[in-house]
């Protein structure tokens, strides 16, 4: 039953008043199913005829005008003709009528209409003032068409103030429908029957009328479909649908309302595991919001197969503990762009998962991985959260992940845990996982060791972890914030958190990683990258690896310092690519100062010239210091300003000035030109060459070299992230595979494994030169060696 407050005195339906003789009347022709009629023939008929809907006129009719002034030369002959939205008005004088509406679009419908009096209007029974003719408080119009049948129980309590009037019928609306309510299609909110039908029937009407299905206050039954079936309990026909509800059950752990309950309360004899909502492409594609329900199933409460832009807003899943495949309140698959806000999600058990995320064989053009999800204030019980690909994903893979104020409580386990369950290595079948997102998330009562995310694909990225003011599990200390079963960690933070750690699997540190600590923070490098390859000093270097900790004077864009777990403490002049020096601890008790091998050239420039064979383009030119031919480098000098090549000017002039002297002998330089000032600080050439003597500063670039210009292409080499053994090149051939920034880095010519990055000297008790620091002496004013 609706029950609407209103002031008896001042209220009509369907009706307002107009200065003049005549009352006007405007309406919308509607069908059954509340859509307008567009063209439809609208009769206005004497109260009490009995219409013949295949006639015209169907009744007998009675004057109807398109004026107040009911004047003769304002009469409508009928029928009247709604407009293409079904609105319709003229006037008429106060009284009751018949109104009857046919045309092509319709079987025919009729209803009893009241006209009140105008203001003023000398009408009979008006007597001068605007009201109803027949002078009762209120009359109401109620379109008696054969949806509703015969209207029972409609009365005014007169006992309140304002009165309230109880319409014991769904409402109809004006214009487009703007909700389906479930009730009127026979959804029983006390539970006493069955609600499945009139709730699927209701949303069909929903999807038809391109409106809100509304569920009003109450508990309603449904029924679990049967095996062979594999359909949802509750079929929703369409896309872009709003599903909402009132009501407040109060019966459920973490309930806020409004919230109405649908729950599955007949199995049956053989039950199918699909959930009560189940939305799939291609038929539910996209726009999907569910509010303020409370919805219990048995396998599984809502799932989402490759639809898009998915709302969650106060909902409350549940599932059953059923022993069947993807036991969850929550299934999410192939889904980019999901948002969870406020709500409950109850696994069946502590070992059974809140949500399950998973990457599936398509059913359309989406790729096989879930990606842009935010979790917002969200609680329940149950394992945990989970991600599990099970085809390989393509793409940049799956991630996005955001877990804002999301506490599951009594975990067992980790809060997500992720998985690659495809049986191909992660290389192929899940090759980057992230960025994932804990902001004020944590593990309350839990009872295991959780981390916050625990990662297992081995040969996968998990890349930018980022936790604030979140924790795992308080059962062990430390607590943990990600634990690396399996795969690599790429940039990850931990603060707000103090004492947090990231482990492998066998509880060893794993970086790379900041953690907040009491007082300062802890920098976790990956031991997997090679020392020598974090030497870079740009201010921006992308995913390469770079020092763990890098200080900037402005505006300079290189590092005058560094700090790096593997390489000890950096030093650079703010100008240069790489760094220039160190200090590091070699053993204890000693501490080795080191210079670099080769200083790279400066004020590098370049201008086009005659003679060449390169191809036109805009090219940055650069150059390195070689001890051998090229086969050792140093970092690049900081790429000159471009070069335009085209049409005569084929060919490349590059001047610089020579380098610092550094430790090892100079024989030449390795002249370069890239396509981009980037590339070009990094070492990665398009052409080259190589042109001795050390007092050299310059040399011509006439052409692309070896399989460069025979494939006619830019052929720029980028190192692997992970190999510490750049490519070398003997000869004159200048090194294409160069790991950008690694000013320190020395490359064997004869078995193309790597030098150690920086030429140590040992101490010698009687020489000045020393570079070697011991703690049982010092420096004297004249630099010599004394003993304490």
């Amino acid at each position: 039953m609706r029950r609407i407050a209103l002031i008896l005195a001042c209220v009509s339906f369907c009706a307002a008043p107009a200065f003049g003789q005549g009352s006007q009347r405007q309406s919308v022709s509607v069908s059954p199913q509340g859509t307008p009629i567009p063209g439809a023939d609208v009769w206005a008929c004497q109260a009490g005829s009995t219409p013949n809907y295949g006639a015209a006129p169907p009744c007998t009719l009675v004057s109807i005008y398109s004026n107040p002034s009911l004047g003769t030369t304002y009469a409508i002959t009928q029928p009247l003709v709604s407009d293409g939205l079904g609105n319709y008005t003229y006037y008429a004088a106060a009284g009751t009528y018949l109104e009857v509406i046919t045309g092509s679009n319709t079987t025919g419908y009729s209803a009893t209409i009241v006209l009140p009096c105008a203001p003023n209007s000398t009408a009979s029974g008006c007597s001068g003032g605007a009201g109803n003719p027949a002078g009762a408080d209120t009359q109401v119009q109620i379109n008696n068409h054969s949806q509703f049948g015969a209207v029972s129980g409609l009365g005014v309590d007169s006992s309140t103030s304002p009165s309230i009037l109880t319409l014991p019928f769904s409402e109809s609306v004006k214009g487009p429908r703007p909700r389906v309510d479930a009730t009127a299609y026979g959804a029983d909110p006390t539970g006493a029957t069955d609600s499945t039908t009139a709730i699927t029937n209701a949303a069909a009407a929903a999807c038809n009328a391109g409106s809100t299905l509304y569920i009003p206050p109450g508990t309603y039954n449904l029924t679990q479909p049967q095996l062979p079936s594999t359909s949802p309990v509750i079929s929703v026909p369409c896309a872009h649908i709003h599903i909402t509800a009132l009501g407040d059950q109060g019966t459920a752990q973490f309930e806020q309302a409004p919230q109405a309950k649908l729950t599955v309360a007949n199995l049956g004899s053989s039950p199918n595991a699909d959930p009560v909502f189940g939305f799939k492409y291609p038929t539910n594609a996209s726009g999907i919001t569910i509010e303020n329900l409370q919805i219990s199933g048995y396998n599984q409460a809502v799932s989402f197969y490759a639809t898009t832009i998915v709302t969650l807003n106060n909902v409350y899943a549940t599932a059953q503990s059923t022993g069947l495949n993807d036991n969850v309140p929550l299934k999410v698959t192939n889904v980019s762009w999901f948002r969870m806000t406020y709500g409950c999600l109850n696994s069946g058990s502590s070992s059974l998962p809140m949500a399950l995320f998973t990457g599936e064989a398509p059913l359309g053009s989406e790729s096989p991985l879930v990606a842009f999800v935010q979790m917002e204030h969200v609680r329940g019980s149950g394992a945990n959260f989970q991600y599990i690909q099970r085809v390989n994903t393509s793409g940049s893979g799956p991630g996005n992940f955001v877990f804002n104020d999301v506490t599951p409580t009594g975990s067992t386990t980790d809060f997500l845990a992720v998985t690659n369950a495809t049986g191909h290595l992660g290389q192929t079948a899940l090759p980057q996982f992230g960025p994932v997102f804990f902001l004020n998330t944590s593990l309350p009562g839990a009872s295991g060791p959780g981390a916050l995310i625990n990662f297992n694909s081995s040969g996968s990225n998990l890349t930018g972890v980022h936790v604030q003011n979140s924790s795992g599990s308080a059962q062990t200390l430390p607590l943990i914030a990600v634990r690396m079963t399996a795969g690599s960690l790429q940039d990850c933070e931990v603060h707000g958190t103090v004492g947090a750690i990231i482990e492998d699997g066998s509880g060893n540190p794993v970086g790379s990683c900041s953690l907040e600590t009491q007082g300062g923070l802890d920098f976790i490098a990956d031991s997997t990258i090679a020392p020598s390859s974090r030497l870079r000093s740009e201010v921006t270097t992308g995913a390469n690896p770079a020092p763990n900790l890098r200080f900037y004077l402005s505006p300079n864009s290189r590092a005058s310092y560094g700090i790096d777990a593997g390489q000890g403490l950096l030093f650079n002049d703010g100008g240069s690519n790489g760094f220039n020096a160190s200090l590091t601890e070699a053993t204890k008790r000693a501490i080795d100062i080191q210079f670099a091998n080769l200083f790279a050239p400066t004020n590098v420039s370049g201008s086009a010239t005659t003679g060449g064979a390169i191809p036109a383009g805009t090219y940055y030119p650069f150059v390195a210091t070689t001890s051998n031919n090229c086969a050792t480098l140093s970092a690049p000098s900081i790429a000159g300003a471009p070069v335009t090549v085209g049409g005569s000017n084929n060919a490349v002039s590059v001047a610089w000035t020579l380098p610092a002297q550094g430790v090892a002998a100079i024989n030449g330089y390795c002249v370069a030109i890239a396509s981009s000032a980037s590339n070009a600080n990094a070492g990665l050439s398009y052409a080259g060459l190589f042109v001795s003597g050390a007092t050299t500063t310059s040399a011509t670039i006439t052409a692309v070299l070896g399989s460069m210009q025979s494939h006619g292409q830019r052929d720029e080499f980028r190192p692997s992230v992970h190999s510490d053994r750049p490519e070398c090149h003997r000869g004159t051939q200048f090194l294409r595979r160069y790991r950008g920034g690694e000013r320190l880095h020395d490359c064997d010519v004869t078995n193309n494994h790597n030098n150690p990055p920086w030429r140590r000297l040992q101490l010698s008790s009687s020489s000045r030169e020393h570079r070697h620091f011991d703690p049982e002496r010092r420096w004297d004013r004249r630099r010599n060696y004394q003993k304490k």
